[in-house]
């Protein structure tokens, strides 16, 4: 009888029922009734176990997404029972929940509506009363359930957006009624989100900050997607119809909002986020920037390009997992926008006129410079040119724009030189004990403001050798001690990072050239290392010049044999040899390409031309549908063409590259 009971769809829809219950009971912004609602999930969870151990696995699968979603909530706990601390408890083990339920969907729709019933009197005062639905409630307790009720969808909302390689597979074993549900659910979580992202401009200061503290703290990761959807969409709204920035303060408020939230939820992910393809992430912080150029000087907008600042900082130390478009354009846009706010913030005057110096801007220009430290990392400038213009002298000219500014901020810092470890006034040179004496809160910025700037610059210098290097070589040669000492401290940078120093000298002797390139091609050792270490958008540039650098040593050919050897043996699995994006694969169809590419177009491309001429081509088909006579009649031209292919290879033999059948012996 128990097993019957246990099977029959009456006790399934008792238990959904029993579970939506106390699904919308976790949002009270009663902290005993959150109490009880946690004894019995856990008195549920206890049933199922007990089920399961009494009538055996056939049971198990029937209750298993109850048992599951009991499980979850059971196991919430706290250390002292106030209302935050079990909110924020009860939203971690709901993120957590994977699939939805016929119970969780029921919640879902229940609080929903419950959330837009209490939206129309957010602004009730608190001691007001006010009829809400079918009952009183207090200004307080609306605000409180309602941020509940923000929060409770928020955490369990992702279980409609599951990962992508498993989300197949899941709809097939749904039940139909979910599947029909799926579309409503996710509509309405779009509206909430949407919704969500206004009250971040809203007038009421705890309401935007408490929407932007759960957005940041309790949304689950399946749906930062779909918010950046949302804020892609009204971000746009902060321009005019002309693409200037409508500078008001709900604007205002939205931005500075927002840049928290984002930088939050940034901080938060750790692998790469399913972001819609029309969604452009990138375009969001480069919406901000513009805007903010657009604002003033007033300690409350300094602040927002802080946080700004500081949004750029980690969206730049986690491009790779954030699904940037056109990542190199936009990274030098964003270092466009905070070099300029660093340079009209320049905390430290020639003089050291400290007391001119806000605070605001002695923040700013610290952020700026952080944040400049970690855009600039493997980043090769881009300039916009004139047509006539040389974009090789351009992007010169840029990075000695950026170069002269950290040269001044490097010279600021230069007071620090004389500063010994243990910081007795005896050994402060006279400029520091003259900064000293009129801000010590300067004093204390140097030292992370000269890491930061070494670091940029020498990031530049890495990614834009060829621009830079005349520019920061001087350094060396000056008789001033102190710049000696930035300079070896750049230095030490740049080796640090490896960067590529070739070409140090153009006047370097032709003898040495001649022994440097012996040394390097003394065998394919140099070669074979380079294609190791090679990043994938490097190869383009260093297979060919390998190449080069081989074949007039006479030896492209060993290389390319022992690349060959050398790639099938790092290779595990064989199914994928040659078929990736590392650099001895497409080092190899280099090679091809230039012994072989004369032979494929003398021998295939008149062919090709004249097929591609034929206008029979054109609505051409050979499936059983087509009528008979026809098909046959394609099929023979399909035959004629071939064989004149066939013909061209076959009598080819005498002109056909003599390297390419030694690569098949390797």
């Amino acid at each position: 009888m128990v097993r019957q009971g246990l099977y029959s769809q009456e006790s399934l829809d008792y238990l959904s029922s029993i579970e939506t219950s106390l699904l919308i009971s976790i949002c009270s912004s009663n902290a005993s009734i959150s109490s009880i609602t946690l004894s019995l999930f856990q008195r549920l969870h206890e049933f199922s176990t007990l089920a399961v151990e009494v009538c055996g696995n056939d049971v198990a699968l029937s209750l298993k997404p109850h048992i599951e979603l009991c499980e979850k909530l059971s196991s919430v706990h706290w250390v002292v029972p106030t209302r935050l601390a079990i909110q924020k408890a009860f939203r971690k083990a709901l993120s957590q929940i994977d699939e939805p339920t016929e119970s969780i969907t029921a919640a879902l729709g229940t609080i929903f509506e419950e959330r837009d019933k209490l939206s129309k009197h957010l602004n009730t005062p608190v001691g007001v009363r006010k009829m809400v639905g079918n009952r009183y409630m207090d200004g307080d307790v609306i605000l409180a359930e309602w941020i509940n009720y923000s929060g409770f969808l928020s955490s369990l909302g992702g279980c409609w957006y599951p990962d992508q390689s498993t989300d197949l597979g899941r709809r097939q074993r749904r039940p139909d009624s979910l599947n029909k549900s799926a579309i409503d659910s996710k509509t309405r979580l779009k509206t909430f989100l949407k919704d969500q992202c206004r009250y971040l401009a809203s007038e009421n200061i705890i309401v935007r900050e408490m929407v932007s503290k759960v957005l940041s703290e309790d949304l689950s990761p399946r749906l930062f997607g779909l918010l950046f959807e949302q804020l892609d969409e009204i971000t746009s709204g902060l321009f005019d119809t002309k693409g200037q920035p409508v500078c008001k303060d709900s604007n205002t408020i939205f931005v500075d909002q927002t840049v928290v939230l984002l930088q939050k939820l940034v901080e938060r992910i750790t692998e790469p986020v399913n972001i819609p393809p029309y969604v452009d992430f990138g375009g969001i912080l480069q919406s901000f920037c513009e805007y903010l150029e657009r604002l003033g000087r007033d300690p409350v907008k300094l602040q927002i390009k802080v946080k700004m600042c500081s949004l750029c900082e980690i969206a730049a130390t986690k491009r790779d997992i954030l699904n940037l478009k056109q990542e190199v354009r936009l990274m030098n846009n964003l270092l466009g926008y905070v070099y300029k706010w660093s340079v009209d913030a320049d905390a430290f005057p020639t003089k050291m006129e400290a007391s001119t110096v806000t605070e605001g801007e002695r923040s700013l220009q610290k952020y700026a410079l952080k944040a400049m430290a970690a855009i600039t990392v493997n980043l090769p400038l881009q300039v916009v040119s004139e047509p006539e213009a040389d974009p090789a002298e351009e992007k010169s000219k840029l990075f000695k724009k950026y170069f002269d500014f950290f040269a001044t901020i490097l010279k600021k810092c230069r007071v620090l030189d004389g500063l010994d470890s243990d910081r007795r006034a005896l050994n402060v040179n006279k400029d520091l004990q003259a900064l000293l004496l009129k801000s010590k809160e300067h004093v204390k910025d140097l030292a992370p403001l000269r890491e930061w700037t070494i670091t940029t610059v020498s990031n530049l210098l890495n990614a834009n050798v060829d621009a830079g290097l005349r520019y920061c070589l001087p350094m060396a040669y000056t008789e001033d001690l102190r710049t000696k000492t930035s300079f070896l401290q750049l230095f030490t940078k740049m080796l640090e990072q490896r960067v590529d120093l070739e070409e140090l000298d153009d006047a370097l002797p032709a003898d040495r050239i001649d022994r440097i390139v012996e040394l390097l091609t003394s065998d394919t050792s140099f070669g074979l290392a380079v294609s190791v270490a090679c990043p994938a958008y490097y190869v383009d540039t260093i297979g060919p010049a390998l190449l080069r650098l081989y074949d007039a040593r006479g030896m492209a050919m060993q290389f390319v044999k022992d690349l060959i050897e050398m790639e099938i043996n790092r290779t595990e699995n064989f199914a994928i040899l040659f078929r990736g994006n590392n650099a001895p694969p497409r080092i190899i169809t280099a090679f091809v390409h230039m012994r072989a590419g004369h032979y494929l177009s003398d021998t295939l491309g008149p062919l090709l031309r004249e097929v591609f001429r034929d206008r029979r081509l054109q609505g051409f088909s050979v499936s059983s549908e087509v009528d008979a006579e026809e098909r046959e009649a394609n099929l023979h031209y399909i035959q004629t063409v071939a064989k004149k292919f066939l013909d061209a290879i076959v009598g080819s033999v005498s002109s056909f590259p003599p390297y390419l059948p030694l690569l098949s012996s390797v």
